[in-house]
């Protein structure tokens, strides 16, 4: 209890203080015929700064901190620091000025800082996912390009060789195409087909329906070399074709494809051993 009666009796006396100094300092600006104005423009500071140094309210001042400095320059304007000498403005730990609420400096500080965190935080987080939105894309990219490309004159050497051994062991002599007619209907690149070439014979033929399962490399040439599709064909596409014949079809994943002609099933099983096939129908 007596504690807190001397604490009080303490602050009191510094608010007494404050209150003092501020009408001392007041009493010096009206004696020199100075205003508000003219005091607070040569300290670069508000009006409302200068009535709370004169007024010993220094918890209105935005800057408590540095209230004993701004009061030091106050008294300079008029070299006037000799009347203030009771008052220990060059002492740190005079008192009456620094009773001031530590609460406010610290909010002052503290608040600017957090909110600086979280948004460099926020920000990092966004970079990251612009970043890793980009690696996506660039995976699904690369991905499609892969399926796109994959046609009988940009197979690597590697892939036309596993090819060629397929063919060559699980397909009659009689039933493959010779080197040559095969370079003729792909590419000129490209040494072997990439399937075992069979000649279907439909009488009247008069149409061909492709419907997709799943996405494939899909083209079709007719007898003049013409293509009628050349691109890759999204799951669920129907595809109806007549023209000249014989129509050559390559296809990306023949087990995505089922075909009819003349509304009849075309059955490809003997070309589906491999994903990627070519055939030629007569």
């Amino acid at each position: 209890m007596l504690e807190t009666e001397v604490l009080e009796e303490r602050v009191e006396s510094e608010e007494s203080k404050a209150i003092v100094l501020g009408k001392k300092l007041q009493q010096l600006r009206e004696s020199r015929g100075y205003s508000i104005e003219d005091v607070a423009g040569q300290l670069y500071l508000d009006c409302s700064m200068i009535t709370a140094l004169e007024s010993g309210d220094y918890d209105k001042i935005p800057s408590p901190a540095y209230v004993k400095g701004y009061i030091r320059n106050f008294i300079k304007i008029f070299n006037a620091m000799p009347e203030f000498k009771s008052f220990n403005l060059y002492d740190s730990d005079s008192e009456s000025i620094k009773n001031i609420k530590t609460s406010n400096l610290s909010e002052t500080f503290n608040v600017p800082v957090k909110k600086i965190a979280y948004t460099k935080l926020l920000a990092l987080f966004i970079v990251l996912g612009v970043i890793f939105g980009i690696y996506q894309l660039e995976v699904q990219f690369n991905i499609l390009s892969k399926i796109k490309n994959v046609s009988p004159s940009t197979m690597t050497v590697a892939e036309e060789s596993s090819v060629n051994n397929e063919v060559t062991s699980n397909q009659d002599v009689g039933n493959i195409v010779t080197e040559k007619n095969s370079a003729n209907l792909i590419s000129s690149n490209v040494s072997s087909a990439i399937e075992p070439t069979k000649h279907v014979t439909y009488n009247h033929l008069d149409s061909i329906k492709l419907q997709f399962s799943h996405d494939s490399w899909t083209q079709i040439k007719d007898a003049d070399g013409k293509k009628l599709i050349s691109r890759l064909v999204k799951m669920g596409e129907e595809l109806n074709f007549s023209g000249k014949l014989p129509f050559t079809v390559t296809l990306g994943d023949s087990r995505a494809v089922k075909i009819q002609v003349n509304d009849n099933d075309f059955k490809q099983s003997n070309y589906n051993k491999k994903q990627i096939s070519h055939f030629v129908i007569n």
